[in-house]
């Protein structure tokens, strides 16, 4: 999926269960706090994020689903990155600790093991 098709899916809850990964996570963020900034970002992952799990059947709890804690990093780490000028795919291999190389990598294993499933 196209980043702005992953940050539409999270704003209207359509997004695929599959795609709600780590990497999905950082690239929403980007998408959204480039469009919108950081502080409406935040707001849309703390209304947008709980109608997508419970799109999903995952239940928010203490230990489940949307986590304040991890949304209020996310927002800043990913606003951080793009103040300093990092694209996507910088971001994400930055917070994930991977090399930008090795995220086309990690994307097409993502794909992959995507595909097997169905």
């Amino acid at each position: 999926m196209q980043p702005e098709q992953i940050a539409a899916g999270l704003l209207d809850a359509s997004l695929p269960q599959a795609e709600w990964t780590h990497h999905g996570h950082l690239t929403a963020a980007h998408v959204l706090i480039s469009t919108h900034g950081p502080g409406t970002t935040l707001a849309l992952c703390r209304e947008r994020i709980p109608l997508l799990n419970d799109a999903h059947g995952v239940p928010n709890s203490d230990t489940s689903g949307y986590h304040e804690t991890l949304s209020v990093f996310f927002v800043a780490a990913v606003a951080d990155a793009i103040e300093r000028g990092l694209t996507i795919d910088e971001t994400i291999a930055e917070h994930l600790a991977l090399p930008p190389v090795k995220i086309h990598c990690s994307i097409l294993a993502e794909d992959a093991i995507k595909a097997a499933r169905k």
